[in-house]
């Protein structure tokens, strides 16, 4: 059955009214139930199956995500008291117990609120800056929104140094780059610029991959060592990314697993085939998918198959080891990335199969 017929079976209305019974009348019900603190306030958020804590320690994150949540459901599913009620319980919690007194937010607390993981993770600010902008657009409750805007301002300034003195950086090493505090502030502009900077600090990853002898063993360095041409890299990856997406109008054959299995041989050679970090030891990844698309295919191999899976286990996998006569690795595969050669050819060999071979399995 093809991937056509598949989609025209599913009830996507039914699954979707399942999905909304399942959370509306099993997760919600049982946090609701489970989870709520009745004696020192706050959630517990290690249960079990069956509800029963076999944790009581508080971790401020969590603390945020469960006050968030039914703030969230009231807001926007239905105005049901009884979320609202929880919700408020648990920011009352973190309001008394979850910060220093100037809104620096601890990581734990104990089961009645004592502080056990000193304020050092950005998360559990972030966490409480959205639960009470959150609760305040339920509740109205000025104070609400006072808290979420300080801890917002607070995580403004810990941007460049999200643990503070916490920080795990060796001294005098290179900056990290951190890619999930700009979607937690959440502002498009510094998203924006984040990415801005990373697209240019890979630009200059690639420049200096580009000329090392020890990486760019790809199609691309193999293509510049050979020929000796400067070119822009933009010339191989447009025809390259052309090339991989080809086969993907055989619809019909999307449901054959020979054909999800040579998807799965493609991608893993083409990122070493068409990356500038590429390196001898990444080949792993890419005689993976040599093997792959030897022994899945639902065709029996030709020996020019075999010749092409010898070739690739010859030079792209034991072309930089000891078993390599020096003269021919040092000479002449190390010069011109010539391990990309074999798994180029398969490649290609791979993706004329994937636009012309039936997927479909033999009958026995």
């Amino acid at each position: 059955m093809g991937l056509k017929q598949k989609y025209k079976m599913i009830n996507f209305g039914k699954l979707a009214e399942q999905y909304k019974s399942e959370l509306l009348d099993n997760v919600i019900p049982f946090w609701l139930e489970k989870s709520q603190d009745k004696e020192f306030g706050g959630y517990f958020s290690c249960l079990n199956r069956d509800g029963q804590v076999y944790d009581t320690d508080k971790f401020i994150w969590l603390q945020g995500r469960e006050v968030w949540m039914f703030s969230y459901l009231y807001n926007k599913v239905e105005k049901k008291q009884e979320w609202l009620d929880c919700a408020i319980q648990g920011g009352e919690f973190l309001k008394k117990y979850g910060h220093d007194g100037n809104y620096n937010w601890y990581f734990s607390l104990t089961r009645d609120g004592k502080p056990l993981v000193a304020p050092y993770n950005i998360f559990s600010y972030t966490f409480a800056a959205m639960a009470f902008g959150q609760l305040s657009l339920a509740t109205g409750n000025k104070e609400y929104e006072q808290i979420a805007k300080i801890t917002y301002e607070r995580i403004l300034s810990k941007m460049d140094n999200p643990k503070g003195k916490w920080n795990k950086l060796v001294p005098g090493s290179r900056d990290l780059k951190n890619f999930a505090l700009p979607m937690i502030i959440s502002s498009p502009e510094y998203i924006v610029s984040q990415y801005s900077e990373w697209f240019a600090t890979l630009v200059d990853k690639n420049s200096l991959n580009a000329n090392a002898f020890y990486q760019n063993i790809s199609f691309i360095g193999m293509t510049h060592r050979i020929t000796g041409a400067e070119f822009d890299d933009i010339w191989i990856l447009i025809p390259a990314a052309a090339l991989f997406l080809l086969p993907s109008y055989r619809i019909g054959q999307y449901g054959y697993k020979g054909f999800q299995w040579a998807l799965v041989a493609s991608v893993l050679m083409v990122i070493i085939l068409f990356s500038t970090g590429s390196e001898s030891s990444g080949y792993v990844i890419a005689i993976s998918g040599v093997a792959i698309w030897y022994v899945t295919a639902p065709w029996k191999r030709s020996t020019a198959d075999l010749v092409l899976l010898i070739f690739a286990l010859v030079i792209s996998s034991f072309g930089h080891s000891d078993l390599m006569p020096k003269i021919i690795k040092n000479g002449v595969i190390k010069p011109y990335a010539l391990k990309a050669l074999p798994i180029t050819i398969i490649w290609l060999k791979l993706i004329w199969e994937m636009c012309t071979r039936q997927y479909r399995p033999l009958k026995p």
